[in-house]
């Protein structure tokens, strides 16, 4: 981890120098197996820094040890810290803590942006580490609930997008639940992975749970692909979505939904409505999308 300094040497000249009352954040880049760490490190007010940039740096560092030390426990291997350049390259995962001295107020805010494939690879197994990682404050992604994908003709699609207009669910039919998927979204509402992560939704209890695997391929053929997606988001962190903890069990009730057209720039959305087909004695009932 660079640059480096001696801690009295440091903190002598923390103490000499008279800063203004708030700084621009500090960003460090690491390579790593997975893709480019970021670390931004933002000062809090009042914070007294050396003027000098290598010292700044090394103070700076000094104090997010310990969240550096819990990622090289994680990644199992030393990370590397350079000055850079704002920004995330690539699907990344952030997390924010406050670091300062046991006892005091924080010192300095701390933003990590980590590789989506390294969070992937390399679930944290032992407990005191999970412990330790989802303590961090992740920033919630929204993610869609994928309840259907289908493919129809182009002449159906059509009759679809009318107000009125229905489609039967039969994901919905499924005895042991409603099989669907998660789908994280960038901050641009762009798919963050290569492939869903596969879930099973029970609405008539208003139950959703998943275990963070990827969804298995949808097998659908027509001259339209569309998708049924549930209206409102969930807003889910890293740790959750990738069921670090487990199997992952959330509260999820039905009632608005999207239908989608799949892979046309700028497609439409339509707005429709879930509605329970035959009811059965266990309470689990088919679906079908009513248009609005």
């Amino acid at each position: 981890m660079t640059p480096t300094a001696t801690s009295g040497a440091v903190h002598g000249a923390a103490r000499r120098v008279q800063q203004p009352q708030s700084w621009e954040p500090s960003v460090y880049r690491a390579p790593t197996p997975f893709g480019p760490l970021v670390l931004s490190l933002q000062p809090a007010p009042g914070v007294e820094l050396p003027s000098h940039e290598v010292l700044r740096a090394a103070l700076l560092l000094a104090q997010a040890e310990a969240l550096v030390q819990l990622l090289e426990d994680w990644l199992q291997a030393p990370i590397d810290l350079e000055p850079g350049s704002p920004g995330a390259a690539g699907p990344s995962a952030a997390a924010h803590v406050s670091l300062g001295p046991a006892g005091g107020g924080p010192v300095l805010q701390a933003q990590v942006h980590l590789p989506w494939a390294w969070l992937q690879a390399l679930p944290p197994r032992e407990p005191a580490l999970a412990q330790q990682l989802q303590a961090l404050k992740w920033q919630p992604l929204a993610t869609r609930l994928v309840l259907s994908r289908q493919g129809v003709q182009a002449a159906e699609w059509a009759q679809l997008c009318q107000p009125g207009a229905a489609l039967l669910l039969p994901e919905s039919f499924e005895p042991a639940g409603w099989p669907c998927a998660l789908r994280p979204l960038d901050s641009v509402g762009e798919a963050l992975l290569p492939q869903d992560l596969g879930a099973q939704w029970q609405p008539h209890a208003a139950r959703l749970q998943w275990l963070g695997q990827p969804s298995p391929a949808a097998a659908a053929t027509g001259e339209v692909m569309l998708e049924v997606l549930l209206r409102q988001p969930l807003m889910l962190t890293p740790p959750e979505l990738l069921a670090w903890a487990g199997m992952q069990v959330r509260e999820c009730a039905g009632g608005a939904a999207l239908l989608e057209r799949v892979g046309v720039a700028h497609a439409v959305v339509h707005p429709a409505q879930l509605l329970p087909l035959g009811l059965r004695a266990d309470g689990r009932a088919g679906h079908l999308l009513r248009m609005e």
